[in-house]
């Protein structure tokens, strides 16, 4: 990651790619979907959607939640990808289930608030698949569950349609005092 992002030093791909490679070597889900996503975008290496899209579904397999919430996005988008939009829906079911088991493991603070923050993207995905029907048959209740619980992992979108929701009694009773302490939650966050 330093390399790929010239973090101290100056950024160089090549090197990334080479250090992912070894890393993929010995299986790493994190260096398959760094990789997989330079590959996809281009991001100073030749495009190579094809391998791109193969690192990243190793990834997934690996239940790397970076890979799987990529995965989803991509299909629910069509982005270098076929549009599929139940393929994109069980990616982000997959992504909103995996566990951070690496981060929890070794205590590492970054790696955990890096995973939840996927985590909450991840749990939005799955409450506006459900919401619209996108995916999946629509389910109001599930919508709601999802959002909460990407408002609970910091989504600031998610706190500020939860705090309309509560402003405007849809969904969910009427509660100006929730709404009030999910736009402070958004606004402390800072809204992404």
């Amino acid at each position: 990651m330093v390399l790929q992002q010239g973090i101290g030093i100056n950024k160089d791909a090549g090197k990334a790619a080479y250090w992912f490679s070894r890393a993929i070597a010995g299986g790493n889900s994190s260096a398959m979907t760094n990789l997989g996503t330079m590959y996809i975008k281009g991001t100073d290496i030749e495009a190579d959607t094809i391998k791109g899209l193969e690192l990243l579904e190793r990834g997934a397999g690996l239940g790397n939640i970076a890979a799987l919430y990529n995965l989803a996005y991509m299909n629910l988008m069509g982005t270098a990808v076929e549009k599929n939009l139940k393929k994109g829906f069980d990616y982000a079911v997959r992504a909103v289930n995996a566990v951070p088991k690496e981060a929890i493991e070794k205590d590492d603070e970054r790696t955990l608030r890096n995973k939840n923050s996927i985590l909450a993207d991840a749990e939005f995905l799955v409450a506006a698949c459900y919401d619209d029907g996108v995916g999946t048959q629509p389910d109001k209740a599930l919508a709601l569950k999802y959002l909460n619980l990407s408002a609970s992992h910091g989504n600031t979108k998610a706190c500020m349609i939860l705090a309309d929701m509560y402003d405007n009694g849809i969904g969910v009773e009427k509660n100006s005092e929730k709404a009030r302490e999910l736009r402070e939650r958004a606004a402390a966050d800072g809204l992404k």
